[in-house]
C-alpha cells in the first residue's frame, strides 16, 4: 500500500475505497502522511478508522480534509456524501461551509438544527437563521437568532439586524447601541440603517455610521457616503466613498469623485 494509491482514491472521489485502503495498510506512516495534499496525522487517520459507522467514518475524513491548506470544496464534497449516508454532522458541516463561502440560499437547505441538542443546537439555529436573513424569512431568522444569541453572543449582530428588518425599533436599537459601545464589528452599520430608515434620525445615523469606518467597515464608509450625498455634502461624500473603496467596498458611487 502506497499513498498514491490513497491519493488516487481521492482524486477519483470514491471516499470509501480511500478509507479502505487505510484500513488494509500494514503500516499507517505510508499513507497520507507525505504526499501533498492528503498530509494527514496518524491520530486523524485513527479518527476515521475508529468511527463506529460508515457516514461517520466519512464526517471524520471530512474534518481532516478540511484542514489541509486549499482542499476545502473537496471536503465540503466529502462532508455531502457523509450527510447523504445519514450523518447529521456532516450536515451540519456542509451547510456550515455554505454560509461561509457566502452562498446562504443553498446554507438553508442543509442545516436541520433540530438535529442536535444544547449548545451545538443554538449555534446551528444562529448560522441558520444569519442564512434566512438574506433569503427572505425574516420572522423565521428571527426565532432562530434570539435561541442563537441566548448562548453566543457573538450572533448579536445578526440578531440586531432581525430584529430590525422584523420592525422591532426599540429593542433592535437598545441592543445595537450596546453592541456598538462594545466594539462589535458590523454593529454599527446596522444602526446606522435602523437610525436613518427607521427613527429618520439623520444626525445619529451619521454618527453610527463614523463609529462603524472607526473599526474598519468599508460598507459603513459607503452608507456614509450615501448619507451625506442625500444631504448635498458633496465633498464629504466623495471622502466617504473614497474611503469605503480604501478599506475594501468596490461598489461604485452614485457621483463622479472629484
Amino acid at each position: 500500500m502506497t499513498s498514491r494509491s490513497f491519493a488516487d482514491a481521492m482524486a477519483r472521489g470514491d471516499y470509501d475505497d480511500a478509507i479502505e485502503l487505510l484500513r488494509r495498510s500494514d503500516s499507517r506512516s505510508g499513507v497520507g502522511l507525505d504526499e501533498a495534499p492528503y498530509v494527514l496525522s496518524v491520530d486523524q487517520i485513527d479518527t476515521v478508522l475508529q468511527a463506529a459507522t460508515r457516514d461517520q467514518a466519512l464526517y471524520n475524513l471530512g474534518v481532516a480534509v478540511w484542514g489541509l491548506d486549499g482542499q476545502e470544496l473537496e471536503a465540503l464534497t466529502i462532508f455531502s456524501v457523509a450527510a447523504t449516508a445519514g450523518s447529521p454532522d456532516a450536515a451540519a458541516a456542509v451547510g456550515e461551509a455554505l454560509a461561509w463561502f457566502g452562498l446562504p440560499e443553498l446554507a438553508v437547505q442543509w442545516i436541520r438544527p433540530d438535529d442536535f441538542t444544547g449548545d451545538h443546537r443554538a449555534w446551528l439555529s444562529g448560522i441558520l437563521g444569519e442564512s434566512l436573513l438574506e433569503t427572505d424569512e425574516p420572522a423565521y431568522a428571527l426565532k432562530l437568532l434570539a435561541t442563537a444569541f441566548s448562548s453566543h453572543h457573538e450572533f448579536g449582530v445578526a440578531y440586531g439586524k432581525a430584529l430590525r428588518v422584523n420592525g422591532d425599533v426599540g429593542t433592535a436599537q437598545s441592543l445595537l447601541r450596546q453592541l456598538v459601545r462594545a466594539g462589535a464589528y458590523g454593529a454599527a452599520i446596522q444602526l446606522g440603517i435602523l437610525e436613518e430608515e427607521a427613527a429618520g434620525d439623520l444626525a445619529a445615523a451619521e454618527d453610527a455610521y463614523r463609529e462603524g469606518v472607526e473599526t474598519g467597515d468599508a460598507h459603513a464608509a459607503y452608507n456614509l457616503g450615501l448619507l451625506l450625498l442625500r444631504q448635498d455634502r458633496i465633498d464629504e461624500s466623495n471622502a466617504a466613498f473614497l474611503q469605503a473603496r480604501a478599506l475594501g467596498d468596490p461598489t461604485p458611487p452614485p457621483i463622479a469623485e472629484t
